[in-house]
C-alpha cells in the first residue's frame, strides 16, 4: 500500500511536468535551467505540503510527535505545497536573477519570469492533483460525512474515524476534488487553443492565481462536509478555511484589478464560480447521513 502511493505521487509529478514542458515548447518559452527548477519546487512543495498539514491538523499530533515525520502514512496538503513550491520558485527565480553576469535591466525581471514559470505550472498542477488524490483512496483517508448515495465510498473499519464506527459508506471528497480539477484542467487546455487566450498571457500571473482563486473556492465549500478537520476556535470554520477566505480576498483583488477591463473573462469566471457553488451547496445540503 505505501509503495502504491509513493509510485501514484511519482505518476502524478512525471506527468505535470510533461504537460508543463510540453505547453512550454507549443508557446516556444525557454525557461533556462529547467531541471534544476522542477526539483527546487519539488522540494519546497514536499516541505510545504507536510508542514501546513501538520500546521492545521495539530491535533492529530499532539500525542504522537513522531507520527510528523512518517510521510508515507498520508498527510499531504496541496496548498502547502502550491505555498511551498511557489515560494521555492520565487527564492530560485531571484537567486538565478542576481548570479547572471548580464542580468535584465529591468527591476522586476525575475519577478516577471516568476509568474510566466507559475502560468506555465497551471497546465499541470490541476492534473497532477487529481492524479495524486487516488493515493487518497489507497490510503483510505479524506472522505467526508457518512452518505447512503450510490457513489458513497465504503471505508474498511480500521480506517474510520472515532465516531463514525458503524458507518461504512461516506462522501468520496477526493473524487470531488478530482473531477473539479479536471474540469479545469480541461478548460485551461482548450483555452489554449482559442483566441481568448490572449486575456490570458502566459508571464501576466492571472492564469496560475485564476487556478488559485478555482481551487480554493471548491476546497473551502468542500471541507464543510470534511469530518478530520481542527476547527478555528469555536467557530464552524476549519483553519484551512479560514486560511482559504483569507486567500480568495487577496486573489480575488487581484484577478478583478488585473481584469477589470476585460467584462467577457470577469462573466466568464462569475458563471463557472457560480455552477460551482451551486453544486456544492447540493453535497452540503445531502451530507447528512
Amino acid at each position: 500500500m505505501i509503495h502504491l502511493y509513493g509510485f501514484i505521487l511519482g505518476l502524478a509529478i512525471v506527468i505535470g511536468i510533461h504537460l508543463v514542458t510540453l505547453q512550454a515548447k507549443r508557446q516556444t518559452i525557454n525557461i533556462p535551467g529547467l531541471s534544476n527548477l522542477v526539483w527546487v519546487g519539488l522540494l519546497g512543495g514536499i516541505l510545504g505540503a507536510r508542514i501546513y498539514h501538520v500546521i492545521t491538523d495539530y491535533n492529530l499530533y499532539q500525542h504522537a510527535f513522531w507520527d510528523i515525520f512518517k510521510i508515507w502514512q498520508g498527510g499531504l496538503s496541496i496548498i502547502g505545497a502550491i505555498m511551498g513550491g511557489m515560494i521555492a520558485i520565487w527564492s530560485w527565480t531571484k537567486i538565478n536573477h542576481l548570479h547572471q553576469p548580464n542580468h535584465h535591466p529591468h527591476p522586476n525581471h525575475h519577478q516577471l519570469s516568476f509568474k510566466k514559470i507559475l502560468d506555465l505550472a497551471v497546465f499541470g498542477l490541476p492534473v497532477a492533483q487529481a492524479i495524486g488524490r487516488l493515493g487518497n483512496f489507497i490510503n483510505q483517508e479524506l472522505y467526508g460525512l457518512p452518505t447512503t448515495l450510490p457513489w458513497g465510498i465504503y471505508i474498511q473499519p480500521l480506517n474510520r474515524l472515532p465516531g463514525y464506527e458503524n458507518f461504512s459508506h461516506f462522501h468520496p471528497l477526493f473524487l470531488y476534488e478530482m473531477i473539479f480539477m479536471l474540469v479545469f484542467a480541461g478548460g485551461v487546455w482548450v483555452l489554449a487553443k482559442s483566441k481568448r487566450f490572449s486575456g490570458f498571457s502566459i508571464g501576466s500571473g492571472k492564469l496560475f492565481f485564476s487556478y488559485i482563486f478555482y481551487y480554493s473556492f471548491i476546497r473551502f465549500w468542500l471541507d464543510f462536509i470534511r469530518i478530520d478537520k481542527t476547527h478555528f476556535l469555536s467557530t464552524n470554520f476549519s483553519i484551512n478555511q479560514i486560511f482559504l477566505i483569507i486567500l480568495m480576498m487577496g486573489v480575488g483583488s487581484y484577478w478583478i484589478i488585473k481584469t477589470a477591463q476585460k467584462s467577457f473573462y470577469v462573466s466568464l469566471i462569475s458563471f463557472l464560480f457560480l455552477l460551482s457553488g451551486c453544486g456544492l451547496f447540493w453535497f452540503k445540503d445531502i451530507s447528512s447521513p
